[in-house]
């Protein structure tokens, strides 16, 4: 899954600074242009990211001296304080990997329970495995939650900030929001030839043939597209109003007769709430299409692609290395 952008080069936090307007512009006839031109021009969007900006940067430079401390204290020294060397040493367990090591057998209880399903309502338990195997059920981000099908989780009710209220995002994809799937420009494209290539090669990796994964590729393609199309877009999103759609579980049940709802909330060991905010109720709508018309074999493809790429960065180099191919594009 695309992640958060990766430098080695030293990341420097901005500051306010009245030099960085735009004096080219005059603030009366483009105020945007005159604040945010410069630093715009200066600070691209990285290849790896949908949007970029203070916060990004931000997540970046926390990540980047984090790092700073594990590598510090992972070294054995007399110096080391207890929490020190418990840090160092789990960070310094974590680096001895063999550099062919292939540790795809950490997930093949999950690879065979896919293989086995015989009926698409088993889908939901199925998923919430999936979910609760990488400590979460929900991940939010701008325009989609990035996780097999959709996302679940708690979320405050947006009409009474004194209680949290189950929330249901849209989701599914392996790319980092819709456009990557529906932009017609040829970057957007060579993208996706790119997705494509890394979907096969993860595949591989599990054990495909050449020609099956590059077709079971096209396949995964063509469903996220699908789920891609039904996704809100990005500014209808900035509407809370929009966002605010209340359910019960039964009307939720109703929306997307397909997926066992029952099941999932066990698997995930969520707890009953009178209410459920569903973010965009046109694409369960539409993914309850999707589980009615694709064949099994398709959503067994779906969910065997969605575990590999989730859990490619902790199954060896051979796994990572294909991600990071993917990501320096």
């Amino acid at each position: 899954m695309i992640g958060a952008c990766q430098t080695t080069t030293p990341i420097q936090l901005q500051h306010m600074d009245v030099t960085l307007v735009d004096s080219s512009v005059s603030p009366c006839d483009n105020f945007y242009q005159y604040a945010c031109g410069k630093r715009n021009a200066a600070n691209p969007i990285p290849p790896d990211q949908m949007f970029w900006g203070v916060g990004g940067q931000l997540q970046a430079w926390n990540r980047q001296v984090l790092r700073e401390i594990l590598e510090k204290n992972e070294v054995p020294s007399a110096t080391r304080a207890p929490n020190q060397q418990k840090i160092g040493d789990i960070y310094a367990s974590c680096m001895t990997q063999s550099p062919v090591a292939n540790d795809v057998d950490a997930i093949r209880p999950l690879l065979a329970r896919i293989a086995a399903l015989q009926d698409k309502r088993e889908i939901a338990g199925v998923l919430a495995a999936m979910h609760t195997s990488f400590g979460r059920a929900w991940q939010g981000s701008d325009n989609q939650t990035p996780l097999a099908l959709f996302g679940f989780g708690p979320q405050t009710d947006l009409n009474d900030t004194t209680r949290v209220v189950g929330s249901v995002d849209q989701g599914g994809l392996g790319m980092p929001g819709r456009d990557f799937y529906l932009a017609d420009t040829p970057e957007m494209k060579a993208t996706r030839e790119k997705y494509l290539a890394l979907i096969a090669s993860l595949l591989k990796l599990d054990g495909a043939s050449a020609a099956e994964a590059e077709h079971d590729a096209a396949i995964v393609l063509r469903l996220e597209t699908a789920m891609a199309k039904a996704q809100m877009d990005n500014i209808t999103r900035r509407d809370p109003a929009k966002l605010n759609n209340r359910y019960s579980l039964d009307q939720l049940k109703s929306l997307t007769p397909a997926f066992d709802w029952d099941m999932y909330l066990r698997g995930i060991g969520a707890p009953p709430t009178p209410l459920y905010l569903v973010s965009a109720p046109e694409f369960f709508h539409v993914v309850n299409q999707l589980l009615h018309d694709e064949d099994l074999a398709t959503w067994k493809l779906y969910l065997r692609w969605q575990l590999l790429d989730t859990a490619s960065e902790t199954l060896g180099k051979p796994w990572a290395m294909q991600a990071s191919l993917f990501k320096m594009h």
